[in-house]
């Protein structure tokens, strides 16, 4: 599955269609954020590929602020 639109800085606070899943009768009830997402520092423009958005405490660089929320429609 590829994603078909950006979330930028700009879209913070907002929800917005990232992605859309094929699911054929099958109703999702979790969805984890995991290796993948890429993303672009706000005021440095770094390149960070392979995003794991899930909160894992045992990582050895602390997260700075992520904070992910998911909705699904029918």
């Amino acid at each position: 599955m590829k994603s078909f639109a950006h979330y930028n800085f700009e879209d913070s606070g907002t929800f917005k269609t990232i992605a859309q899943f094929d699911c054929r009768g099958v109703e999702p009830i979790i969805f984890s954020p995991r290796i993948g997402w890429r993303a672009r520092g706000v005021k440095s423009g770094n390149l960070f590929y392979d995003i794991n958005l899930n909160d894992n405490p045992t990582r050895s660089t602390p997260c700075i602020d992520i904070d992910v929320t998911f909705t699904y429609e029918l």
